[in-house]
């Protein structure tokens, strides 16, 4: 709500009326339209009680917006399926204990998509750069990511937030890499 909407309203003195196609003309009417009728007396001085708007809207993270954690759960298990069926990629998680990678990765997951910040594991060079992992097996673990994501309906504009973070870190996982990630 803009600071004006917020202005209008107390000046005003009434109550904020959710606007809907029933009554999105009286909403108007009686928080923002410039015709509204000013008080004849300063609010300080009137007797009816002005209207605080005590409710203000945080903004929603990815992390919530997906469904948080049984969502991020959900594309994890999605993933590590696609990214162990491919037989370039297979051979990185041979001698891995799964159920601990999923957990590290949805911990990660969670933070990259604003969700609260669990993870306590390696740093991305720390735990990538001695596996030499070449651009072309980053890349495709993006594209399998990127189509879990896709599959399950994640909004285009997270797809993209995800997307963003993955060229960011690349240094820090491909061979080569940045490896003080900075």
């Amino acid at each position: 709500m803009t600071g004006a909407a917020r202005h209008a309203m107390v000046r005003h003195a009434v109550p904020l009326v959710p606007a809907s196609p029933r009554n999105k003309d009286v909403a108007c009417q009686r928080t923002v339209c410039p015709s509204a009728p000013t008080p004849r007396a300063p609010l300080s001085t009137r007797k009816e009680r002005p209207v605080t708007v005590t409710e203000e809207t945080t903004p929603t993270s990815h992390y919530e917006r997906i469904g948080g954690a049984s969502s991020v759960k959900a594309a994890v298990e999605l993933f590590y399926d696609k990214v162990l069926a491919d037989p370039e990629l297979a051979g990185y998680f041979s001698d891995v204990d799964m159920v601990g990678q999923r957990r590290h990765l949805a911990l990660m997951l969670t933070v990259v998509l604003g969700g609260p910040n669990e993870y306590a594991g390696r740093g991305l060079a720390e735990a990538h750069q001695p596996l030499n992992i070449p651009l072309e097996h980053y890349v495709k673990v993006g594209e399998h990511l990127t189509a879990t994501l896709v599959e399950l309906g994640v909004p285009a504009d997270v797809v993209t937030a995800v997307q963003g973070v993955l060229a960011q870190v690349q240094d820090q996982v491909v061979a080569g890499g940045n490896p003080a990630g900075a």
